[in-house]
C-alpha cells in the first residue's frame, strides 16, 4: 500500500514540474488603424518572449486601454498564439475608441491587463484540463500618440488595388 507522504511528494513533483515562467510583454509602438466619424480602431504593438525551453500558448488577453486618463476601451481577446521558446514574436492588441475621446495623434495613453497561457508539455497540458494549473500573466504599457494609419495600396487602372511585385525568384527557363 503507498504511503500518503509518497503520493504527497509525487504530487509536489509533478506540480513543479507544471511551472513555467511569465513570458516578457514589451510593446513597440500605438497605431491608428481606421477612423470612421463614430470611432477610431487603434492597435498597440508588442513583442512576447517567451524564457522557457519549451513553447507556450496564450489564450486570451484581458485589457484596458485609457486615454488621457479616462477608460477608452475594456475587453477581451483571444490570442490563439504559441510563442516559441527564446525567440521574440510580435502581435497586436486592438482597441476601438470613440471620437468623444478627441484626436489621438499626441494624446497620453496607457494599456493594461493580464494574459492567459498554458505550458505545451505533456505534463503541463494534463494539469491544465485537470485545472490544476491556469497560468496567467501581467503587463502594461504607455506611450504618447497613436501613429497615422498605414497607405492604402495604390488602385490598379481599371480598379482593383494594385499588385504587389511577386517576389525575386530563380530565373524562368
Amino acid at each position: 500500500m503507498p504511503r500518503p507522504l509518497s503520493a504527497g511528494i509525487a504530487l509536489v513533483a509533478a506540480l513543479l514540474a507544471g511551472c513555467a515562467l511569465d513570458p516578457a510583454v514589451n510593446h513597440t509602438g500605438a497605431q491608428r488603424i481606421e477612423t470612421s466619424a463614430a470611432a477610431t480602431a487603434v492597435e498597440v504593438q508588442l513583442v512576447l518572449d517567451n524564457p522557457n525551453d519549451a513553447p507556450l500558448e496564450l489564450i486570451t488577453w484581458e485589457y484596458s486601454l485609457q486615454i488621457d486618463g479616462r477608460t477608452a476601451y475594456s475587453g477581451t481577446w483571444m490570442a490563439s498564439l504559441t510563442l516559441p521558446p527564446k525567440v521574440p514574436m510580435a502581435t497586436e492588441l486592438p482597441a476601438v475608441v470613440p471620437t468623444s475621446f478627441g484626436d489621438l495623434s499626441n494624446v497620453p495613453w496607457r494599456i493594461e491587463g493580464s494574459f492567459a497561457y498554458r505550458a505545451t508539455r505533456q505534463i503541463d497540458r494534463l494539469l491544465y484540463q485537470l485545472g490544476i494549473t491556469r497560468l496567467h500573466g501581467t503587463f502594461s504599457a504607455s506611450g504618447t500618440g497613436f501613429a497615422e494609419p498605414p497607405p492604402k495600396p495604390a488602385a490598379k487602372p481599371g480598379g482593383g488595388a494594385a499588385a504587389e511585385p511577386p517576389p525575386p525568384g530563380p530565373p524562368a527557363k
